[in-house]
């Protein structure tokens, strides 16, 4: 099994299983953002410079199954990166390999999807909750190159952009601060894997219920 499948066998059956609790359901919405660092592959060194970091956001609708488990649905705009090569001599490979930049050439990369998961939480007390997520990032990708490179097997040459999509699987952990029944806000660690790339997210959001 891919693993798409594995996470679309956990999703299914952590929802199943949650159905077997009753009690703190309700809907709720939230919004996210953060800091995303994306594992472009390529060194700072040999004449490359790596821009690596951006601001990440989101908004995710779910349904609190119970007090230990939810399901939740939403969209991820993850930022860009950029990659360029100054200079002469060799090249280099990343973004999972699948990126080859040759001499005096730049690749920007945006990532954006949807995501379908189940979270699982544990109440430390009254205000404070620790959780997990696991669930299919159903991603897009750009690609905006400048020069000589290689994508996923295919050369260009001058100026352009070229689009790729998929789904991949994401998780995470964090903790929310419970304000009252209605509000809440936390911080959490998220990686998501788009295009044999890992995407890590840290940021904050704030819960609503209903």
């Amino acid at each position: 099994m891919t693993r798409i499948h594995y996470a679309v066998a956990a999703v299914a059956t952590l929802s199943m299983s949650a159905s077997s609790f009753a009690a703190d359901s309700g809907f709720f919405g939230s919004i996210s953002a953060g800091r995303a660092s994306v594992d472009t592959g390529f060194s700072t060194s040999s004449d490359f410079s790596v821009d690596d970091t951006d601001t990440a956001y989101g908004i995710t609708a779910g349904y609190r199954l119970n007090q230990y488990f939810a399901v939740e649905a939403g969209y991820q705009n993850l930022g860009e990166s950029s990659v360029s090569k100054a200079g002469a001599g060799g090249s280099g490979n990343g973004y999972g390999d699948t990126i080859q930049l040759q001499n005096n050439s730049r690749i920007k990369n945006e990532t954006d999807g949807f995501n379908l998961g189940v979270i699982g939480t544990y109440p430390v007390n009254a205000s404070f909750d620790v959780f997990a997520k696991l669930g299919v990032f159903a991603w897009d990708t750009e690609y905006t190159y400048n020069g000589n490179v290689t994508i996923n097997g295919t050369a260009y040459n001058g100026s352009g952009t070229v689009s790729d999509d998929g789904n991949d699987v994401y998780f995470g952990v964090g903790g929310m601060y419970n304000i009252n029944d209605r509000f809440g806000v936390g911080v959490e660690w998220v990686r998501y894997d788009a295009a044999e790339t890992d995407i890590d997210v840290i940021g904050a959001n704030f819960v609503v219920n209903f």
